[in-house]
Protein backbone atom coordinates (compact mmCIF):
# COMPACT_ATOMS: atom_id res chain seq x y z
CA UNK A 1 0.00 0.00 0.00
CA UNK A 2 1.35 3.36 -1.00
CA UNK A 3 1.90 6.32 1.67
CA UNK A 4 0.68 9.12 -1.43
CA UNK A 5 0.03 12.56 -0.71
CA UNK A 6 -0.88 15.15 -3.14
CA UNK A 7 -0.36 19.16 -2.90
CA UNK A 8 -1.49 22.25 -4.83
CA UNK A 9 1.76 24.61 -5.18
CA UNK A 10 0.87 28.34 -6.48
CA UNK A 11 0.87 28.31 -10.48
CA UNK A 12 3.38 31.44 -10.58
CA UNK A 13 5.39 31.22 -7.13
CA UNK A 14 7.70 34.08 -6.55
CA UNK A 15 11.05 33.81 -7.62
CA UNK A 16 9.94 29.72 -8.30
CA UNK A 17 11.06 29.13 -4.95
CA UNK A 18 8.03 29.91 -2.84
CA UNK A 19 7.04 27.59 -0.04
CA UNK A 20 3.28 28.73 0.26
CA UNK A 21 1.40 26.19 1.25
CA UNK A 22 3.69 23.20 2.11
CA UNK A 23 3.87 22.82 5.55
CA UNK A 24 2.18 19.49 4.47
CA UNK A 25 4.73 18.04 2.68
CA UNK A 26 7.58 19.14 5.39
CA UNK A 27 5.43 17.33 8.26
CA UNK A 28 5.07 14.36 6.00
CA UNK A 29 9.01 14.32 5.31
CA UNK A 30 9.20 15.39 9.16
CA UNK A 31 7.37 11.99 9.86
CA UNK A 32 9.44 9.85 7.72
CA UNK A 33 12.58 10.83 9.10
CA UNK A 34 11.36 10.31 12.94
CA UNK A 35 11.45 6.93 11.79
CA UNK A 36 13.93 4.37 13.85
CA UNK A 37 14.96 2.01 10.97
CA UNK A 38 12.53 2.61 7.53
CA UNK A 39 13.22 0.49 4.83
CA UNK A 40 12.42 2.47 2.28
CA UNK A 41 12.98 6.16 0.73
CA UNK A 42 10.24 8.48 0.21
CA UNK A 43 9.78 10.32 -3.28
CA UNK A 44 8.93 14.11 -4.15
CA UNK A 45 7.19 13.62 -7.61
CA UNK A 46 5.59 16.35 -9.81
CA UNK A 47 6.48 18.24 -13.40
CA UNK A 48 9.65 19.65 -13.47
CA UNK A 49 10.15 23.26 -12.37
CA UNK A 50 7.33 22.76 -9.74
CA UNK A 51 10.02 23.34 -6.81
CA UNK A 52 10.91 19.75 -5.81
CA UNK A 53 14.84 20.93 -5.54
CA UNK A 54 13.93 24.02 -3.27
CA UNK A 55 12.55 21.39 -1.06
CA UNK A 56 15.44 19.58 -0.95
CA UNK A 57 17.53 23.14 -0.60
CA UNK A 58 15.48 23.96 2.48
CA UNK A 59 16.43 20.82 4.13
CA UNK A 60 20.25 21.49 3.40
CA UNK A 61 20.27 24.66 4.75
CA UNK A 62 19.48 22.58 8.00
CA UNK A 63 15.15 22.66 7.75
CA UNK A 64 15.23 19.42 10.42
CA UNK A 65 18.46 20.88 13.27
CA UNK A 66 21.33 19.50 14.01
CA UNK A 67 20.29 15.78 14.21
CA UNK A 68 19.84 15.50 10.63
CA UNK A 69 22.80 15.55 8.60
CA UNK A 70 22.09 16.30 5.04
CA UNK A 71 23.95 15.89 2.08
CA UNK A 72 22.28 16.98 -1.69
CA UNK A 73 23.74 14.77 -4.86
CA UNK A 74 22.08 15.38 -7.93
CA UNK A 75 21.49 12.54 -10.45
CA UNK A 76 22.68 14.81 -13.57
CA UNK A 77 26.10 15.57 -12.66
CA UNK A 78 26.78 11.68 -12.02
CA UNK A 79 28.57 9.72 -14.39
CA UNK A 80 26.72 7.23 -15.34
CA UNK A 81 28.65 4.86 -17.92
CA UNK A 82 28.77 2.02 -15.78
CA UNK A 83 26.99 0.89 -12.60
CA UNK A 84 30.59 1.02 -10.55
CA UNK A 85 31.11 4.41 -12.14
CA UNK A 86 28.15 5.63 -10.85
CA UNK A 87 28.03 4.53 -7.35
CA UNK A 88 31.71 5.79 -7.15
CA UNK A 89 31.12 9.26 -8.44
CA UNK A 90 28.10 9.19 -6.01
CA UNK A 91 30.42 8.18 -2.95
CA UNK A 92 33.12 10.95 -3.94
CA UNK A 93 30.26 13.35 -4.15
CA UNK A 94 29.03 12.90 -1.22
CA UNK A 95 32.09 12.60 0.89
CA UNK A 96 33.48 15.95 -0.95
CA UNK A 97 30.49 17.58 0.35
CA UNK A 98 30.67 16.23 4.06
CA UNK A 99 34.65 17.52 3.98
CA UNK A 100 33.69 20.79 3.51
CA UNK A 101 31.03 20.71 6.09
CA UNK A 102 34.03 19.57 8.23
CA UNK A 103 34.11 15.78 8.56
CA UNK A 104 37.10 13.68 8.40
CA UNK A 105 36.79 10.81 5.53
CA UNK A 106 38.91 9.39 3.09
CA UNK A 107 37.98 9.86 -0.84
CA UNK A 108 36.81 6.66 -1.89
CA UNK A 109 39.19 4.27 -4.42
CA UNK A 110 37.88 4.06 -7.96
CA UNK A 111 39.26 0.43 -7.96
CA UNK A 112 37.27 -1.68 -5.63
CA UNK A 113 33.79 0.25 -7.11
CA UNK A 114 34.70 -1.88 -10.27
CA UNK A 115 35.11 -5.04 -8.04
CA UNK A 116 32.26 -5.07 -6.05
CA UNK A 117 30.24 -1.56 -6.67
CA UNK A 118 28.02 -1.89 -3.56
CA UNK A 119 30.24 -3.37 -1.60
CA UNK A 120 32.76 -0.69 -1.76
CA UNK A 121 29.82 1.87 -1.71
CA UNK A 122 29.13 0.77 1.81
CA UNK A 123 32.48 0.29 3.17
CA UNK A 124 34.26 3.23 1.70
CA UNK A 125 31.44 5.63 2.22
CA UNK A 126 28.04 4.55 3.95
CA UNK A 127 29.53 3.12 7.13
CA UNK A 128 32.70 5.66 8.00
CA UNK A 129 30.32 8.32 7.76
CA UNK A 130 27.93 6.85 9.33
CA UNK A 131 30.76 6.21 12.23
CA UNK A 132 31.89 9.67 12.29
CA UNK A 133 27.83 11.11 12.91
CA UNK A 134 27.37 9.28 15.98
CA UNK A 135 23.60 9.16 16.86
CA UNK A 136 23.20 11.60 14.19
CA UNK A 137 20.89 11.01 10.80
CA UNK A 138 22.60 10.88 6.86
CA UNK A 139 20.20 12.11 4.92
CA UNK A 140 20.76 11.65 1.46
CA UNK A 141 18.77 14.15 -1.17
CA UNK A 142 18.90 12.08 -4.37
CA UNK A 143 17.72 14.78 -7.23
CA UNK A 144 16.45 13.93 -10.81
CA UNK A 145 16.31 9.87 -9.77
CA UNK A 146 14.40 9.87 -13.24
CA UNK A 147 18.05 9.72 -14.35
CA UNK A 148 18.80 6.33 -12.73
CA UNK A 149 15.26 4.86 -13.34
CA UNK A 150 15.60 5.41 -17.56
CA UNK A 151 19.26 3.69 -17.13
CA UNK A 152 16.79 0.39 -15.65
CA UNK A 153 14.44 1.13 -18.41
CA UNK A 154 17.10 1.61 -21.42
CA UNK A 155 19.11 -1.46 -20.10
CA UNK A 156 21.94 0.40 -19.00
CA UNK A 157 21.96 -0.91 -15.48
CA UNK A 158 20.59 -3.89 -14.36
CA UNK A 159 16.50 -4.38 -13.31
CA UNK A 160 16.10 -3.68 -9.62
CA UNK A 161 19.39 -1.34 -10.07
CA UNK A 162 17.69 1.47 -7.62
CA UNK A 163 15.71 -0.50 -5.36
CA UNK A 164 19.21 -2.79 -4.68
CA UNK A 165 21.02 1.23 -3.95
CA UNK A 166 17.98 2.20 -1.26
CA UNK A 167 18.12 -1.58 0.24
CA UNK A 168 21.74 -1.15 0.58
CA UNK A 169 21.73 2.16 2.76
CA UNK A 170 18.49 1.43 4.41
CA UNK A 171 19.70 -1.29 5.59
CA UNK A 172 21.77 0.72 7.65
CA UNK A 173 20.62 2.32 11.03
CA UNK A 174 20.20 6.21 11.03
CA UNK A 175 20.77 6.43 7.31
CA UNK A 176 18.03 7.99 5.02
CA UNK A 177 16.78 9.33 1.25
CA UNK A 178 14.90 11.23 -0.19
CA UNK A 179 14.32 11.29 -3.88
CA UNK A 180 13.18 14.06 -6.51
CA UNK A 181 11.31 12.68 -9.33
CA UNK A 182 10.04 14.15 -12.73
CA UNK A 183 6.85 12.59 -13.80
CA UNK A 184 5.64 13.01 -15.95
CA UNK A 185 8.31 14.06 -18.72
CA UNK A 186 7.46 12.51 -22.38
CA UNK A 187 4.32 9.82 -23.12
CA UNK A 188 7.44 7.31 -23.38
CA UNK A 189 8.11 7.59 -19.50
CA UNK A 190 4.87 7.12 -17.97
CA UNK A 191 5.87 3.97 -16.76
CA UNK A 192 8.26 5.45 -14.50
CA UNK A 193 6.20 5.54 -11.37
CA UNK A 194 5.74 1.63 -11.80
CA UNK A 195 9.34 1.63 -10.48
CA UNK A 196 8.52 3.03 -7.28
CA UNK A 197 5.33 1.42 -6.70
CA UNK A 198 5.63 0.36 -3.24
CA UNK A 199 7.65 3.73 -1.91
CA UNK A 200 5.93 6.33 -0.19
CA UNK A 201 5.71 9.57 -2.26
CA UNK A 202 4.40 12.84 -2.21
CA UNK A 203 3.17 14.83 -5.47
CA UNK A 204 3.39 18.28 -6.14
CA UNK A 205 1.14 19.93 -8.38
Amino acid sequence: MIAEQTENTPSTPPNGRSFYGRVDLFTWIQQNLEQKSPTQPIVIYGPPRIGKTAVLHQILNGKYGRDIVPVYINFENLLHESLSIFLGDLAKTAVLALQTAGYDLELPQSTDFVINPYKAFSQQFLLPTLEQLGQRKLLLLCDNLNLLLNTEVDGSFEPQTFEAFYRLIHAQPRAYTLFTLNYPVTTEQTDLLTLINNIPRYQLL
